[in-house]
């Protein structure tokens, strides 16, 4: 199998899993993933700590789960969470996986980088919306995206939303990623409310397994 061709099939293996789970519209949140996970059967751990270059990890044991850096954002952590995702789905015979970002070139990462993506905002509804917004072939701006982003509060972050402007021919993402969306942001809509922070320590979530 080519790369593209790999590539498109984790497309379609998105799609199943929001036709699968009812998901729709670009803001795939982290309830619905836990949903998702319990569903599948599988552990989420969350850790506290300091892993250079760890994004997240995969482990298809008896019981198999996920370990995610309980730190992370919620675009990052959702992204994260649905990478985690495909190689439960595809990849358990390869072992444990650890998501580094020294291997983000390898065709299974890749992959797992297109599965998240088309999770949470597949690649129809953006050329929807961005032709909703009057965004023509080649000419998106930096402006479009944060907009975009304003308006649906899509939880892939606006680096993801770079490179789906890349793949779909809307931009270059390479120059699309120059920008400072914060401060377009709040250039367009003023800054943002304060969030209260968030707690500390270790937990860990078990969910049941599929029965």
């Amino acid at each position: 199998m080519t790369r593209s061709n790999y590539y498109e099939a984790m497309k379609q293996s998105a799609r199943n899993v929001r036709a699968r789970f009812g998901i729709t519209g670009p803001k795939l949140t982290i309830t619905d993933l836990n949903s998702i996970y319990e569903a599948e059967g599988l552990i989420l751990d969350l850790w506290s700590g300091t892993f250079r270059n760890l994004r997240g990890a995969y482990f298809p044991n008896a019981q198999p789960s996920v370990m995610l850096d309980r730190s992370l954002p919620r675009d990052p952590r959702v992204f994260t969470q649905a990478h985690e995702l495909k190689h439960h789905l595809h990849d358990r015979e390869r072992g444990a996986l650890m998501c580094e970002t020294g291997n983000v070139d390898d065709m299974v990462e890749i992959g797992a980088e297109v599965f998240a993506g088309e999770l949470l905002f597949p690649e129809a509804e953006f050329r929807a919306r961005m032709a909703a917004l009057g965004v023509r072939a080649r000419a998106c701006r930096p402006e479009d995206l944060v907009r975009l982003k304003h308006e649906t509060d899509t939880t892939l972050s606006y680096r993801g939303l770079c490179k789906l402007a890349g793949w779909t021919g809307f931009g270059t993402e390479a120059e699309l990623a120059k920008a400072q969306p914060k401060l377009i942001e709040v250039s367009l809509y003023g800054p943002p409310p304060r969030r209260i922070p968030r707690g500390v320590g270790i937990s860990r979530r078990r969910f049941p397994s599929a029965g």
